[in-house]
């Protein structure tokens, strides 16, 4: 819930549109009125992304996102592409977003399981899942990123 305007946000991947769909209700006593909500779709449409979605607001009252980049849209590998995997931050200002990518793995699948959580004071935290090769094999490792949602700089330290 915007802490801001109480509005309700949902934010999940659509596979139908490769992508992640964001649903709002401004109006809470129409929560079960379908055409109250509005839908908007999120995200770079060269790429299948969306996955793994966790929403958060900022202390302005804006959306933000973090979320697995799969592969592009126009490549015909079944699964993801670790050329193309990546976690992303998106932040929606006024009408328009902003999109980075947080980290994107020189091998091995990354950005799974991605989690946002925004702070008071405009401190963003995005934990999220990637592969490290080590020792001939891969094996998973949880990142976490932080940035101020106010500046354009994304600090990254791997937990494990």
């Amino acid at each position: 819930m915007n802490p801001l305007s109480d509005e309700i946000a949902v934010a999940f991947y659509s596979g139908k549109d490769f992508a992640v769909r964001l649903r709002r209700l401004s109006d809470l006593a129409q929560f079960a009125d379908a055409n109250a909500w509005t839908s908007e779709i999120v995200g770079d449409a060269r790429y299948d992304e969306g996955r793994y979605v966790s929403l958060a607001f900022t202390p302005q009252g804006q959306v933000a996102l973090g979320y697995h980049r799969c592969k592009r849209i126009t490549s015909t590998i079944e699964g993801c592409d670790q050329n193309d995997e990546a976690v992303v931050f998106a932040r929606q200002r006024s009408a328009t977003w902003s999109y980075e990518v947080v980290h994107q793995a020189a091998s091995g699948s990354c950005g799974e399981y991605a989690s946002l959580a925004i702070s008071t004071s405009g401190l963003a935290y995005l934990a999220f899942r990637c592969t490290v090769e080590q020792d001939g094999a891969f094996l998973y490792r949880l990142f976490v990123a932080q940035k101020n949602v106010e500046l354009n700089e994304m600090n990254m330290r791997r937990l494990a």
